[in-house]
């Protein structure tokens, strides 16, 4: 059994939770990013401080012992969406939508005014807002492993995507996937967003194929299993995996160009990771890759059009890109594709 306890917070007003502001870290290695609430959100949710609607419990994990940290005293575990809510709207960041009512005075006219405006003409309504108490709960705990596990049960209600749950299985890896997610390829190179993890995702399935001796599926159950495998492990144990990584990320910058429609799926940065791991002295050129697009849609269409001289390993090529995380599947169109590169 687990050293834990939970309490209430005696002071949780939301001018007591402002006043906290930077003491709670809002981003412990198990979090979910932030600004993922949409404007529309944020004001529903002011709406409904300002109106006695009830909000789900927050749950803040108090840093003592081994887990404390000089510049915070809690981390916040669920409801880091509903914190930056009220500090934007504190911040000015955003107003009162235009439909809203307040129900105790209806002559309180505040749709669509900021919190300054509102500040100047209905200070009373804002003294409502910061007497406001939200339920928080602390958590002591001396294992962060039971942290990680409350975080992943308490967003059962909003599923976590399959990255989501993985950056809350602990261990060295997950900050591995962050820090190489932040490498100028995913800044600068790819045209998909970072949304919900993905680049975490993606940073994930190239360790994954850099640690295989063979091409490697990356499905969600090898990279959990990837991840949950090494968690004991030591950062420093990766060094080098890392690094050939880097190197590789390193030369597909140099080589694509910025939001580049080549890498236009995660399927395809994978395949063209793992060209680039596998054949690092072949002669790989961004023209040369546009022109193998180029003549596969051009085999496609002769396909399509039941002319004479398809080639069918291209044909096979596309059929295969519908199964991007099979191992196979990766292996055979990373060999097709250097292949058309050799030639």
């Amino acid at each position: 059994m687990k050293n834990f306890h939970i309490h209430d917070m005696p002071d949780s007003s939301v001018l007591a939770l402002s006043d906290l502001r930077e003491k709670v870290n809002l981003s412990p290695g198990y979090q979910r990013p932030g600004g993922v609430w949409s404007p529309k959100k944020k004001q529903l949710f002011i709406d409904s401080l300002l109106n006695g609607y009830d909000i789900p419990r927050l749950y803040f994990h108090h840093l003592t012992g081994k887990w404390a940290e000089a510049e915070h005293e809690y981390s916040i575990i669920d409801g880091r969406q509903r914190l930056e809510a009220i500090w934007d709207f504190i911040d000015g960041k955003f107003a009162l939508s235009d439909d809203f009512k307040f129900f105790d005075n209806d002559e309180y006219n505040a749709a669509g005014m900021t919190f300054s405006e509102i500040q100047e003409k209905y200070p009373r309504l804002l003294i409502k807002l910061h007497a406001r108490s939200l339920s928080v709960a602390v958590v002591t705990a001396d294992d962060i492993d039971f942290i990680e596990d409350m975080f992943s049960r308490l967003n059962e209600a909003v599923p976590l995507n399959a990255a989501e749950k993985r950056n809350a299985f602990g261990g060295p890896l997950p900050k591995i996937f962050k820090e190489l997610a932040s490498h100028k390829f995913f800044e600068t190179k790819v045209p998909f967003s970072a949304t919900r993890y993905r680049y975490y995702d993606v940073a994930a399935k190239l360790l994954v194929q850099e640690s295989a001796k063979d091409i490697v599926d990356t499905k969600r159950s090898r990279l959990d299993d990837f991840v949950k495998s090494n968690k004991n492990k030591s950062a420093d144990s990766f060094a080098d995996l890392i690094n050939r990584t880097v190197k590789i990320l390193d030369k597909m910058s140099n080589i694509f160009s910025d939001k580049d429609i080549l890498l236009k799926s995660t399927g395809m940065v994978v395949v063209y990771f793992v060209l680039f791991s596998r054949y690092p002295n072949l002669d790989v050129s961004r023209p040369k890759l546009l022109a193998f697009e180029e003549a596969r849609r051009a085999n496609r269409e002769a396909f399509e059009k039941e002319e004479l001289g398809v080639n069918f390993s291209w044909i096979e090529y596309d059929e295969l890109a519908q199964s991007a995380n099979d191992g196979a599947a990766i292996k055979e169109r990373v060999e097709i594709l250097s292949n058309y590169l050799i030639v």
